[in-house]
């Protein structure tokens, strides 16, 4: 469904579709399954894709304003929330469980 929303150009609910796929699997299968980490990866190709749509936007309404000869006043940029990380499982930096004592 979000691949196809995707190529539909509709961005923003593939997003969403996905966000809430990964939540789904990692109440059912885990953090660190293999079905999570999948749906994770799709997440973040999927909301890369969303920002880079809204820059390329922002670029060309940026052009349209210059181009009409009129200059424009500095505004601050704001974007969106940031997507919220998707939590993996914790590794030691070692590599090694930790002794118990």
């Amino acid at each position: 469904t979000a691949s196809v929303l995707q190529l539909l150009g509709e961005h923003q609910r593939a997003v969403e579709i996905l966000r809430q796929a990964v939540r789904a699997r990692q109440r059912t299968f885990g953090f660190a399954n293999l079905e999570t980490k999948r749906a994770a990866e799709l997440l973040a190709d999927a909301e890369a894709k969303l920002h880079h749509e809204a820059e390329k936007a922002e670029k060309s309404a940026d052009r349209a304003e210059t181009s009409e000869g009129g200059l424009r006043s500095p505004e601050p940029r704001t974007r969106g929330s940031p997507a919220a990380p998707v939590p993996m499982a914790r590794r030691s930096s070692s590599g090694k469980k930790p002794a118990r004592s």
